[in-house]
């Protein structure tokens, strides 16, 4: 270049440089002032926008982001450079290297401190960034206030449910209030759906008023004695399980010795007790299984497995009892503090109904005549 050419390039750029000067501060006054109007107002929504990317190597790419978000302990209008990294690792499945991908954020710098270069590259983002942020506010808000409407709901509904009151009295299982459903004894051991609702009034009845009995607010002087109720729902799930299995063993009765072992060998592996009683109901169990149906119908082997089965059934009950005690105290069993998991009040429960179950089938199939 000549020096007339050095000269008039210097010319030009002392023209240009008020005009640089003047777009740099019309944009600090604007960024100023949109940042301080999302700070007065206290809309704390991060929001980013892409502005340029740059491939540094084949394998290394910086891409540069105008945002708002939190820095320095408040939220600023900042400049940030992510650099992204692709590689290729070996694969233990595919036989070609897995291409793959890593980010992470090379510098995060406010606006107004940035080079006066990056400033003015990433500044025409800045109304892109405005609908951003618009955007996931009005997005959040929404949220929030759907889901404050559900919340609303619910607690109105939570005060005006009828409402559960606990009992210490050992004769309850189920406490006023509570949603239960209920089971009808038929012939043959099979059950009847009957009904469901909240429990409005409970009494012990039957020879010696022993007998847990409630009463649901469906329908009136309608009692149910406490085999027959349930949990929720769980009266339709004990219905199927009881008429289905009823079904299947009055169709195959070679099948109720071996039923019933199988449960008394999984109450015992599903708890924690080893009991003279429990130790012996374990080989009364492998008994019936290696007699089979024939050799189960022989009475001092039927009686043997009835006479185990009591002897479990009031050792789960004793549990049963002080588990429920325990879960209503919010303590610990002795089993539970030496680290052993034990069934839960439920659990036990469970277990009892199924065995008397399995107990009575094998007393009608095996020990007794089915009937016609």
């Amino acid at each position: 270049m000549t020096e007339a050419d050095y000269s008039r390039l210097f010319a030009d750029l002392a023209a240009i440089a008020p005009r640089v000067n003047n777009e740099t501060d019309g944009a600090s006054l604007v960024v100023n002032r949109v940042e301080r109007y999302l700070q007065d107002h206290s809309i704390g929504v991060p929001a980013e926008v892409r502005t340029s990317f740059v491939r540094r190597s084949p394998n290394v790419s910086d891409l540069t982001l105008l945002a708002f978000e939190r820095h320095a302990g408040r939220f600023r209008i900042v400049v940030k450079t992510v650099r992204q990294t692709s590689f290729a690792e070996p694969s233990e499945i595919h036989t070609q290297p897995q291409r793959g991908e890593a980010s992470e954020v090379a510098s995060v710098i406010p606006w107004n401190d940035a080079p006066r270069e990056t400033k003015l590259a990433v500044y025409p983002a800045l109304p892109t960034l405005l609908v951003e942020i618009y955007t996931r506010a009005e997005k959040l808000a929404s949220s929030a206030a759907e889901a404050s409407s559900k919340i609303d709901a619910l607690l109105t509904s939570l005060a005006t449910a009828p409402q559960v009151q606990p009992s210490s009295d050992p004769n309850f299982k189920f406490a006023i209030g509570q949603a239960v459903s209920t089971v009808r004894k038929m012939s043959y051991g099979l059950l009847d759906l009957c009904c469901a609702g909240r429990i409005v009034e409970r009494d012990l009845r039957g020879v010696g008023g022993v007998v847990a009995h409630y009463r649901l607010g469906v329908q009136r002087e309608h009692w149910h004695p406490e085999d027959e109720v349930f949990r929720g729902d769980g009266a339709t799930g004990e219905a199927n399980r009881v008429n289905n299995s009823r079904g299947r063993r009055a169709r195959a009765t070679s099948n109720a010795p071996a039923e019933l072992a199988s449960v008394l060998e999984e109450i015992l592996d599903g708890t924690s007790l080893r009991t003279p009683a429990f130790n012996a109901a374990v080989e009364t169990a492998r008994e019936l299984k290696r007699a089979g149906a024939d050799g189960a119908k022989s009475k001092d082997l039927g009686v043997k497995a009835m006479r185990a089965v009591e002897l479990v059934d009031k050792v789960l009950a004793e549990d049963e009892a002080k588990k429920s005690e325990a879960e209503r105290m919010g303590v610990a069993t002795v089993f539970e503090t030496v680290g052993l998991a034990t069934p839960s009040a439920s659990e036990l429960s469970d277990f009892r109904r199924r065995l008397a179950g399995a107990a009575s089938d094998f007393k009608m199939l095996v020990l007794e005549e089915p009937r016609a």
